[in-house]
């Protein structure tokens, strides 16, 4: 099991709230650093599935919230279709 910040514990409480306030099943958050920078993200599901106007809503919303997370870039997804 990975270990987390603070931070990141705080962010993924905050992210988990929010995506059940909108109606989605937070899936997962993950900040990853690669060659091209860190990358926050948030997996997120719904029944029936989820929209890419669910996952713009969310991102603007979840954006500001996350202003104390370094990071390079920010990017809210759906698990994928293979997801069990």
């Amino acid at each position: 099991m990975a270990k987390h910040s603070n931070r990141e514990t705080h962010a993924r409480a905050q992210a988990e709230g929010l995506a059940v306030r909108l109606g989605y099943e937070f899936v997962d958050m993950e900040l990853v650093k690669t060659r091209e920078g860190r990358y926050l993200r948030f997996y997120l599901d719904k029944p029936g599935g989820i929209t890419l106007n669910d996952l713009e809503s969310y991102h603007r919303k979840i954006q500001p919230m996350m202003d104390y997370i370094e990071y390079d870039y920010l990017e809210v997804s759906s698990p994928g279709v293979d997801r069990l």
